[in-house]
């Protein structure tokens, strides 16, 4: 089965599911987050995005995080009027904010040549890393747990909906 929510001035909301899964389902009720289409919204991702270094150093975006990012290509097929701001996250322990934050900007990057490999238009989107400052913060609210390491994810924001 496939469902589809629409609603002016929201995401379209789509899930499928399988005869299956939904005779196994302990109830029948659906829950679906619509989400504004407005400056400052993130683009709904549904999963992780993982990274890996290649032997050159660079950040490279797993195939693991493929589907969640396809996902994200519909979005912004189906909306081309969105310009997109990528910003990279990454769990920190405060040790060497300079280097995670310019791993965070690579990670950026990464999400964003992915993006335009599958047509995005390069100009639609600009990237950048968790500040210092937000990297500082992250480092407070981990301490305020106990130091429980946060591994915060990467966001795609709405910058433009013209």
């Amino acid at each position: 089965y496939d469902i589809t929510i629409t609603k002016s001035g929201y995401f379209n909301y789509f899930r499928h599911t399988t005869y299956q899964d939904a005779a196994t389902s302990k109830d029948s009720i659906l829950t679906a987050r619509l989400v504004e289409i407005k400056v400052g919204s993130d683009i709904p991702m549904k999963g992780d995005l993982y990274f890996d270094q290649n032997d050159q150093g660079s950040i490279v975006l797993m195939q693991e995080s493929y589907n969640v990012l396809d996902d994200v290509i519909k979005t912004l097929t189906d909306y081309p009027q969105i310009k997109i701001e990528v910003i990279g996250r990454i769990s920190t322990e405060g040790m060497n904010l300079r280097s995670d934050n310019q791993i965070t900007k690579k990670r950026a990057e990464a999400i964003k040549d992915y993006l335009v490999s599958k047509g995005i238009p390069e100009s639609n989107i600009s990237t950048r890393g968790s500040s210092i400052k937000e990297l500082e913060k992250q480092i407070a609210e981990q301490n305020k747990t106990r130091g429980k390491v946060l591994f915060p994810p990467c966001e795609i924001k709405i910058k433009s909906a013209r």
